[in-house]
């Protein structure tokens, strides 16, 4: 069942004359209640074994999930406030006055800073760990970080120089940030920049571009086949693991698409508990944009745990990857086994009840977070099952409603996950996960936020105005809540049934087979 802590059920109007308007409304509130007086009933198809089969994806740890997971709660308080000034002006510049919302309240104080002053604090006090992995937001805070504030900005700048010159890895993850293109000024940082010099200097960097790129290098392709190695000359830094040096780089596959991307095993220096994440180096997408989704997907999940929304025991919640761009236009993917396509989810064979749970907690977060960012190209192979029942999108090349061509609905939802759910599950269960987790975002507190923090997350790839006028129509912020949750639902319903969808998964296979047989 579908259960939310804190939660408002469905808004009924009092003193309706329709008795078919009732009559929908009574529907759609069952939908999003659940039904909490009979069990569960899940029922997974009976199919054939499923095979392993290695793919991208994400790591198996729950206990590291919950790690993450802590770690964006923190770090959602401190940027909240840093973006509440340019939240204010942004809104002046769009037209919100149609909005059947309230108008958001005064921002609250989240966390032990008003405004931007929790920036400096936050860069001080967090780990090597914490801080390689949000650095690409806390630089984006930093540069959103209004004049009025200069103050606040130049101390988180100078916190920021002190953890550059002390640790190497914050050094290596602050040079693939200013490789890549990542902040929108890099001005701003300049004095951070003199610091990475000097950590040339003492030896900490020797390298003028991160050495895995040379695998994915045009240049290099003839050469880089299954087999290849490649020793670290200077000390590298593992990019999603920064306390694993790199001794030696290992070919274990090279993708047969048209940019060739390679997956790589790792060999550590030292000794190490477990073996190193595989990586993917990929060559020919913006990964400043795949690096911003993982971030609003962090936030968007802050705000569904901070609710309670769950499937059964399992929150909801959209799953993310380690992502780093490497350089401009080249960057690292995080690499799970155990998974498969969701175009060959018949092979998984039935699901246990966990499982189905699992499938339609973290199903109703991600195809949620993808169509409220508007990420398109989702065919069914980007979208990911891993072996416990987890979903997650992969391939976040297009947003904001930059379609290609012939592209699938926007919510790519195809008839072999409802059936492997269960038709049952799917119309209530899975239809009133998604509705909670929409109207929780509506909440105008939260939609406050989101129009604080998302557009900062993009600002390096586009304009502030655009994200928010996005964000809008997929909220349906000139709709009031109950009309608005209506027509979600309506969108989820209909999904699988969506000819669009079957037309643009038809066209996908039949171009990989085509690619095949040339190969």
């Amino acid at each position: 069942m579908c259960s939310v802590g804190n939660q408002e059920g469905v808004e009924l109007k009092k003193g309706s004359s329709s008795s078919k308007e009732l009559k929908l409304r009574e529907s759609l509130s069952s939908h999003i209640e659940g039904t909490s007086s009979s069990k569960h009933k899940l029922y997974g198809s009976s199919r054939s074994r499923r095979k392993n089969l290695p793919l991208i994806g994400t790591r198996d740890s729950v206990t590291e999930d919950e790690s993450r997971n802590d770690i964006a709660s923190r770090l959602s308080s401190i940027l909240e406030d840093s973006s509440t000034s340019k939240t204010r002006q942004r809104r002046k510049a769009v037209n919100i006055k149609n909005h059947a919302i309230a108008p958001p309240p005064p921002p609250s104080i989240l966390s032990c800073f008003v405004k931007g002053k929790g920036l400096k604090e936050a860069i001080e006090k967090a780990s090597e760990y914490e801080i390689c992995l949000f650095l690409p937001c806390l630089c984006l805070a930093i540069e959103a970080t209004p004049i009025w504030h200069r103050n606040s900005q130049d101390s988180a700048l100078s916190a920021l120089e002190k953890r550059v010159a002390q640790s190497p890895r914050i050094a290596q993850s602050m040079v693939l940030i200013l490789y890549s293109g990542s902040v929108k000024n890099p001005e701003t940082f300049k004095n951070v920049s003199s610091a990475l010099e000097n950590s040339k200097r003492l030896g900490f960097l020797k390298w003028d571009a991160f050495p895995l790129n040379q695998f994915v290098h045009k240049q290099n392709r003839r050469k880089v086949k299954k087999g290849y190695i490649l020793e670290a000359e200077h000390r590298v830094f593992h990019p999603f693991q920064p306390n694993v040096v790199i001794a030696k780089s290992h070919v274990e596959t090279v993708f047969k698409t048209n940019s060739k991307p390679v997956l790589l095993s790792v060999l550590a220096e030292g000794k190490s508990r477990r073996p190193p994440i595989k990586i993917i180096m990929k060559q020919g997408d913006d990964f400043r944009q795949d690096v911003a989704c993982m971030l609003v997907f962090r936030l968007f999940n802050h705000i569904w745990r901070e609710s309670g929304i769950k499937h059964g025991n399992v929150p909801v919640r959209c799953h993310e990857y380690y992502t780093v761009a490497t350089g401009i236009n080249v960057g690292a993917i995080e690499y799970v086994e155990n998974c498969i396509p969701l175009a060959e989810i018949q092979k998984m064979g039935s699901f246990s009840s966990d499982k189905i749970e699992r499938l339609i907690s973290t199903g109703a977060g991600s195809y949620i977070a993808a169509f409220l960012l508007g990420v398109r190209d989702r065919h069914d192979e980007n979208i990911m099952i891993r072996q416990d029942g987890t979903m997650f999108h992969i391939d976040f090349g297009r947003a904001f409603g930059d379609a290609v061509l012939m592209d699938a609905s926007s919510f790519a939802i195809t008839k072999g996950f409802r059936d492997a759910i269960g038709v049952e599950n799917y119309n209530s269960h899975f239809v009133g996960c998604c509705l909670k987790a929409f109207r929780t975002l509506r909440q105008p507190k939260n939609v406050d936020l989101l129009r604080g923090m998302v557009p900062t997350m993009f600002s390096a790839i586009h304009n502030a105005d655009k994200i928010v006028n996005f964000l809008e129509r997929t909220l349906m912020l000139k709709k009031d809540l109950e009309s608005a949750t209506m027509k979600f639902k309506k969108k989820i319903e209909s999904a699988p049934d969506s000819y669009r969808t079957r037309f643009k998964n038809t066209m996908h296979k039949l171009a990989q087979a085509t690619k095949g047989a040339d190969n």
